[in-house]
């Protein structure tokens, strides 16, 4: 049964902790080992540090994988990429641990009704931009780095200038329009 304050809840029915129960107050929310996790595995070794991400969705949560070890939902994979649906009553194993889902009527998941939630496709395209927008930092950063230790600062500004002209259509067309209009 749901405790009344915590509507919300998942418990676990299999594993070195039977019967914890870990409300769920908050959303999204990790599952794991470490102590900041809000669904904490103290006892069973099987689990990494931050094994899962958890957030909700209508009528249940969606959980994926934060590393390799694995994540099942009724016996079927959550990935990195690939996330899966917690229902009422579905069962989650998470290392050696099993758990169930309770949802009450007053709980996040039942409450969520009409919020959109991201697909795996615009959380895989989020992460991938993130990824890219990094890369994109690392590669400015790149010339003003190798520059200013071989050249000196104004060979890594030149090039920094030029990668900018090549690379980026509104820049060079800034330039052209300067250069027009000192003719």
């Amino acid at each position: 049964m749901t405790p009344a304050n915590y509507p919300d809840c998942f418990y676990i029915i299999n594993g070195p902790e039977d019967g914890t129960v870990f409300p769920i107050v908050r959303s999204p929310f990790q599952m794991g080992r470490e102590p900041a996790c809000a669904v904490n595995f103290r006892l069973d070794e099987a689990v990494q540090p931050v094994h899962a991400r958890v957030t909700v969705v209508s009528e249940g949560y969606r959980i994926r994988r934060t590393n390799t070890a694995p994540v099942t939902v009724n016996g079927k994979r959550a990935g990195a990429w690939r996330s899966r649906m917690i229902r009422p009553g579905d069962i989650v194993q998470v290392g050696h641990t099993q758990l169930t889902l309770q949802c009450a009527p007053q709980g996040l998941a039942n409450r969520s009704h009409g919020i959109v939630t991201e697909s795996d496709v615009a959380w895989a395209a989020r992460r991938a931009g993130q990824g890219l927008l990094k890369l994109g930092k690392w590669l400015l950063k790149l010339p003003l780095r190798l520059g200013g230790r071989i050249l000196g600062h104004w060979i890594s500004v030149l090039a920094l200038l030029g990668v900018l002209y090549w690379l980026w259509p509104g820049f060079r067309y800034f330039v052209q329009s300067i250069y027009h209009w000192f003719r």
